[in-house]
């Protein structure tokens, strides 16, 4: 997480003019209350000598955390591009609670000794997925599924049973996702089976498994061109 902030600041602190008519205006995004990031003029500004700051820094969680460097010397490949840009100059600064977080922000960019102050924004996820027919799905958006994934993405390790007149098993998003009860496929006359021992059957289990003479595999017993749970159901 800390790198993914680094290297948003980076981005912002070089970029963004560039990109300003193809993002979403920051105003529009909700930001920290207790907390802002200033880039001071020069090296040598003291951001608890900034006359703005006077009696607004929190020292609730200490002094080593009320101002932090936003970048480390040790963890830039390049010091001298650093130092050029400016980027050892980035600061995050706690303030007190129930600050006016524009204002303090407005106040600090007219001072001569301060390159930028801004909000720590709160930047959403905007979580989509890699689904190459993701656009097709047009029930997802309905569902608000984007804004859903924004919050949580789901537990692979948690089955879901699906209320339903059925679904398509062989369908590509949910052959390798089937649960499979393993008390249907016991150790003594399955032996080996869960080959990966996560006490969890999986469907290349199924295919893989057998007897040297590949009497006992699952294999494509209907004889569409694929090996899935058709044939599992048809093997029975």
């Amino acid at each position: 997480m800390l790198r993914i902030f680094k290297t948003i600041m980076i981005l912002s602190v070089t970029f963004s003019m560039t990109f300003a008519d193809n993002i979403t205006p920051s105003h529009l995004y909700d930001y920290r209350s207790d907390q802002i990031v200033i880039k001071t003029a020069n090296n040598n500004v003291d951001v608890f000598s900034i006359d703005e700051l006077a009696g607004r820094i929190s020292l609730a969680k200490g002094l080593d955390n009320a101002v932090k460097p936003v970048f480390s010397k040790r963890l830039v490949k390049s010091e001298a591009i650093a130092e050029a840009i400016g980027l050892f100059r980035v600061y995050t600064v706690r303030v007190e609670q129930n600050t006016d977080i524009p204002k303090l922000c407005a106040d600090l960019n007219r001072n001569k000794d301060v390159e930028w102050a801004e909000p720590v924004y709160i930047i959403p996820q905007n979580i989509v997925p890699n689904d190459p027919i993701y656009a097709q799905q047009t029930h997802l958006p309905q569902m608000q599924m984007a804004e859903a994934w924004d919050v949580a993405k789901g537990d692979s390790t948690v089955p879901i049973a699906i209320i339903d007149t059925g679904i398509d098993f062989t369908h590509p998003d949910l052959e390798n996702q089937i649960w499979i009860n393993p008390g249907e496929f016991p150790e003594e006359k399955f032996p080996g089976l869960d080959s990966n021992n996560n006490g969890i059957i999986e469907l290349i289990e199924l295919k893989n498994w057998g007897y040297s003479d590949s009497l006992y595999k699952l294999q494509d017993f209907n004889d569409d061109g694929d090996t899935n749970f058709l044939d599992l159901l048809t093997s029975n």
